[in-house]
């Protein structure tokens, strides 16, 4: 299985792009019963490529230990990294316009700016811009 793990600040459009990917696509997984549906979509659905967006792979010690967690229950063979320019005013104000519930307030958005590491390596994606 194919894991594709996208990652920015909140706001940065992890999710549109998720969604238009075309394959299963679980978002915030850690707010969203975590580990338990990673094991539910093991036993139920035979899965070749799934994309997991979560704020906190913007920290390299918590993808590394996300993916050996997410090893434990997936016959995963590929990680592939897609992660967002370090823009928290544009994600602040992309956070402003979406009406889904999921708000962050400025100051916590700073302070993940300040220790966000995008995986080395990456062409970053541009924040996108809710119009």
């Amino acid at each position: 299985m194919k894991i594709i793990l996208l990652i920015g600040l909140p706001g940065s459009g992890k999710s549109t792009y998720g969604k238009s990917l075309g394959y299963p696509f679980l978002d915030d997984l850690m707010q969203n019963g975590g580990f338990n549906v990673l094991r539910e979509i093991e036993r139920e659905h035979e899965i070749k490529t799934l994309v997991i967006s979560d704020s906190g792979l913007i920290w390299p010690g918590a993808r590394k230990a996300f993916e050996s967690m997410v090893n434990e229950i997936l016959p995963v063979t590929e990680y592939e990294y897609v992660a967002w320019h370090n823009d928290p005013l544009g994600c602040y104000e992309n956070i402003q316009r979406r009406n889904d519930g999921r708000v962050i307030s400025l100051p916590a958005l700073l302070q993940m700016s300040k220790t966000y590491v995008p995986p080395s390596g990456l062409i970053l994606r541009p924040v996108r811009h809710n119009e």
